[in-house]
């Protein structure tokens, strides 16, 4: 198997794990970085310039600067309810490292 063939299938590989991990993770993103790159600098823009209030939004189960978040990040609006449920339970991670919240965002972007 030539080396080029073999990285190609490693890549498919861990593709599939990806997105085997959980249902709307962004795997696209992964594969094309650079398609993701305005879009996770929008993200990082909002999160550093309203954090406190997105944390709060999240502590409360949703509002609106956790909303305008989730659509600068394209999150589907199908997925929306579960990513509020999911970052409300990993909150205190993301409280203390924005960094975690601006990639699980970009992850969960469409």
């Amino acid at each position: 198997m030539p080396v080029h063939s073999f990285k190609a299938a490693i890549v498919v590989a861990i593709m599939l794990s990806l997105s085997a991990c959980g249902p709307g993770i962004n795997v696209r993103s992964l594969a094309d970085p650079t398609a993701t790159s305005a879009r996770q600098s929008a993200i990082e823009l909002v999160v550093k310039t309203h954090f406190a209030a997105i944390i709060r939004d999240i502590d409360a189960g949703g509002g609106p600067e956790l909303d305008h978040l989730l659509i600068v990040a394209q999150v589907p609006a199908k997925d929306r309810p579960t990513r509020i449920l999911q970052l409300h339970r990993d909150a205190d991670l993301y409280r203390e490292s924005p960094g975690a919240l601006v990639a699980a965002l970009t992850l969960y972007g469409a």
